[in-house]
């Protein structure tokens, strides 16, 4: 447990100046497969960095279920890693996905 004191502010003091939505850095994908197809963070590490392309620094926290695996992506590439995922394999199966 962290013990922090939480900050309290005015809400005045909270206001944004900038219009545009806040959007957060990554974007989840969900992969169709997890445990009881043997799927491990690894295998979709391994897929992301080797298959197509990408730095370890652009994929985010793994976390695989018993069906599905979700896996945090930059969002500058999130569309493009839902292609080449659709396309490739993980762990030799081709498995579906899809952003959340």
């Amino acid at each position: 447990m962290m013990h922090i004191e939480p900050e309290w502010h005015e809400l005045d003091e909270l206001q944004n100046d900038d219009p545009s939505p806040l959007v957060p850095p990554m974007v989840t994908l969900q992969i169709l497969g997890g445990r009881k197809e043997k799927i491990r963070a690894g295998d979709v590490l391994g897929a992301l960095t080797g298959d197509a392309g990408y730095t370890r620094e652009q994929v985010g926290k793994i976390s695989v279920t018993e069906f599905s695996t979700y896996v945090a992506v930059a969002r500058d590439i999130a569309h493009e890693a839902v292609r080449k995922l659709s396309a490739g394999k993980v762990k030799g199966k081709t498995v579906k996905v899809r952003a959340l």
